[in-house]
């Protein structure tokens, strides 16, 4: 009975030994993934601005041309 202790005994601490490696695996990877999505949003941030400002610039033009074909048909009557 007491050899069969002696057995279990290193069975056990290398068994907790790879709970806790797995268990920082698992923190790192969560922790990897956690750097991911913080960059994924600032790009989403960034590429929201540059459609913002797409928006704007399309609109501005349009509206633009809009004026531009207004004034040439008070003008020319065309």
């Amino acid at each position: 009975m007491d050899d069969l202790n002696k057995i279990t005994d290193p069975i056990e601490k290398v068994l907790d030994m790879m709970v806790k490696y797995q268990l920082a695996v698992v923190a790192d990877k969560k922790l990897d993934l956690a750097r991911l999505i913080v960059r994924l949003q600032r790009q989403l941030l960034r590429t929201k601005e540059t459609n913002k400002n797409y928006y704007e610039q399309r609109n501005f033009l349009h509206n633009t041309h809009e004026d531009l074909m207004g004034q040439v048909e008070r003008i020319y009557g065309v």
